[in-house]
């Protein structure tokens, strides 16, 4: 459960100002997240069940867990199989522990299930109109800028690649929307405007119908043989929430349906370690590409799947090309396309709207990659993403950033990407790795050592330089030490250890695991009494000092180009500077050194400073209970955080001096969904 408190000591505008309505309020809202204090919350008896690596392909002993847990009532929700994978709803709490002790003693990852919702979008004031005769939204010109819009033959025979769009639904019998899109999962597809017709603008966005003399065309006119899965419905007046275990449902149902590419305009919150290692796995072991959006929480916040290393997460961007401000923005977003006032299919009927959202950019790269790809289409899906990505019109701060990621897409820049660097040619199993290192790499070894149940413990590695996320876990046998060695990009790194159950690795009756990682020898994080999770940050990111040459260059394709400069971009990397382009520089160019991290100011207040003292009463289960406080005047900045606690039925203080604002305070038991604590 989570609850949210404000209290201000000053900045009182945000707080009781009354004040003009802002634009956004005015605006007629079509979909939009709830806020935690009234939106939906997963349902804790809910969880999403995953065998061990070693036994992902174990039919046997996949049949015998999902025997386990129907046995204890479990409702089967979702279940993949070639991925080891369940979904099950318990009736209550008191079954959902019994079969979760039972469960333990498998060799699986178990987890509460995560809710994800329609990434938020807003219909621009116009409302729903018919368009009379065709008209090419600027995001479609934006995203063929330089060559332009292709003729139709261009598209002729483009049938290898197919996309799949898991969203709110289809409406197939729209005018501008081809009429072979059909369900991957042989469900109904019907959209409802109780979502706004939302899975129908971005599926518009990606194959509206191109030479009809209606509405709008898509990245790919008329994209033949689209798929669909419907995860959001609307028997309500909201339009409903999925979970995680849906989202890898669905794209296992787009997979065996025959599409390569799926597009996401959806979100949560919550990570899922599980989520996570299906969506890898899907990339990995069935050569999809997975496309996200990034979000419309702003500066700082973080959406799943999108936030994953394994799928593209996509900003939003107006006609000027600057970053939408409701964008999320993280080191996670890989690329940017337009999504402010998109023109696309929506009901009732054959009608088109304006949107925007970060909802309606990801179907402009989904779209794109769909073109591509049938263009290249022996080329593996970690070829078409570099292409995307690498050839990406940069803006904002030089090289990849937390607003834009690699830059704004650009079709025709990937074509000559892939043209010029004929990358093609490797065989998917040989694809090289999405993370290059511009400077030095640096060795990390992860010790676990497990308890009485292994499948229970998991781990990851995320460098936040680059997003390089390296994963370990589902251990095969107890009382156990395994050594995992990772040569990595060097950088500013977070550890994160996991126990599915919530009661650590050690210290008690199921054994006295151990864990240890070292950064080049050096033990920079250990324990194993740590509750549901425990992270440590350690290393730092290299930049480097802003140097610029002047050269000759001659492109690939043979131009010369005479007197460009060369630009510093992150740890020891540098790219050409000549329109957009990104070729290597000269050798010359490399004389890069590092410079050490900005120090942190001392704390100076202008309305004077305060203590804020949180004390925390723990009831019998401490690891499930955390807190934040955040500052609502700095982009709800975390200023201090809490738990999980390790002691039962004990009291918690811990003051917090900073200075005078409003702040927002919230505590969460979440590892089993509710209940509450003691007190606070």
């Amino acid at each position: 459960m989570q609850f949210r408190q404000l209290f201000t000591a000053s900045c009182f505008a945000l707080a009781f100002g009354g004040g003009v309505a802002s634009q956004s309020v005015q605006e007629d809202k079509v979909t939009q997240a709830k806020s935690a204090e009234d939106g939906p919350r997963p349902d804790p008896n809910r969880y999403i069940i995953q065998l061990s690596q070693a036994k992902t392909n174990d039919d046997t002993y996949f049949k015998k867990v999902k025997k386990t847990a129907t046995d204890f009532g479990g409702k089967v929700e979702v279940e993949v199989a070639d991925k080891g994978f369940l979904a099950v709803t318990f009736l209550d709490k008191s079954v959902s522990e019994l079969a979760k002790e039972s469960l333990r003693k498998e060799d699986v990852l178990m987890e509460v299930d995560q809710l994800r919702e329609i990434t938020g979008s807003v219909r621009s004031s116009d409302g729903s109109l018919r368009n009379l005769v065709e008209n090419i939204p600027w995001g479609i010109t934006r995203t063929y800028e330089g060559n332009g819009i292709p003729a139709a033959s261009y598209y002729n025979g483009l049938t290898a690649k197919k996309v799949c769009v898991i969203d709110s639904g289809y409406l197939i019998d729209h005018e501008d929307l081809p009429s072979d899109a059909s369900a991957a999962d042989g469900n109904p597809i019907a959209d409802s405007g109780v979502c706004g017709w939302h899975g129908s603008h971005c599926a518009g966005t990606i194959g509206a119908i191109g030479g009809n003399d209606k509405g709008v065309v898509g990245v790919f006119p008329g994209a033949p043989n689209m798929k669909i899965v419907k995860v959001f419905f609307g028997g309500g007046p909201d339009c409903e929430y999925s979970y995680a275990s849906d989202l890898v449902g669905a794209i296992a149902a787009c997979r065996d349906s025959g599409a390569n590419i799926v597009s996401m305009s959806l979100g949560g919150s919550g990570s899922s370690i599980v989520e996570q290692s299906a969506f890898q796995a899907f990339v990995d072991d069935d050569d999809m590409l997975l496309v996200a959006a990034a979000g419309n929480g702003g500066p700082g916040d973080i959406s799943y799947p999108a936030y994953y290393s394994s799928v593209v997460s996509v900003a939003a961007v107006d006609i000027n090309d600057n970053i939408a401000e409701f964008s999320s923005t993280n080191n996670g977003v890989s690329i940017a396309a337009p999504g402010v006032g998109v023109r696309s299919t929506v009901g009732p009927g054959s009608s088109y709207s304006n949107y925007q959202g970060t909802s309606m950019a990801c179907p402009h790269v989904a779209g794109a990659a769909l073109v591509l790809w049938n263009k290249f289409p022996n080329c593996p899906n970690q070829m078409i993403r570099n292409a995307l990505e690498q050839s990406s019109v940069d803006l904002g701060a030089l090289g990849k950033d937390n607003q834009y990621g690699h830059g704004r897409l650009t079709y025709w820049g990937a074509v000559s990407y892939l043209e010029e660097t004929n990358d093609c040619e490797i065989s998917p199993t040989s694809a090289p790795s999405p993370y290059t290192c511009d400077g030095p790499t640096t060795n990390i070894d992860v010790t676990v050592t497990t308890d009485s149940f292994p499948g229970e413990t998991s781990w990851t590695l995320l460098n936040k330089c680059n997003n390089q996320l390296v994963s370990g876990g589902g251990y095969g046998d107890s009382d156990t030490t395994y050594t995992d060695q990772v040569e990595i990009c060097d950088g500013e790194f977070e550890f994160t250890i996991n126990d599915s159950f919530g009661d650590g690795i050690c210290c008690g009756y199921y054994g006295d695991g151990y864990y240890e990682v070292k950064k080049d020898g050096v033990v920079v994080a250990s324990g194993g009494n740590f509750g549901s999770s425990e992270s440590t940050p350690f290393g730092t990111c290299t930049s480097c000092v802003d140097t610029t040459f002047t050269f000759d260059v001659t492109k690939p394709n043979g131009t010369l180009i005479r007197n460009r400069s060369c630009d510093w971009v992150g740890a020891y990397s540098f790219r050409c500077n000549f329109a957009g382009a990104r070729d290597n520089c000269p050798a010359t160019c490399n004389a890069c050194s590092a410079t050490p991290s900005p120090t942190i100011s001392a704390l100076t207040c202008d309305n004077g400073d305060s203590t804020i003292e949180v004390t925390v009463l723990t009831d019998t289960f401490p690891q499930e209970t955390t807190w934040t406080l955040s500052k609502v005047c700095d982009g709800n900045n975390i200023v201090a955080q809490g738990g999980p606690y390790s002691s039962q039925n004990t009291l918690f203080t811990e003051a917090i001096n900073d200075c005078n604002t409003q702040y927002e305070f919230s505590i969460i038991d979440d590892s089993i969904g509710g209940g509450g604590i003691g007190e606070y």
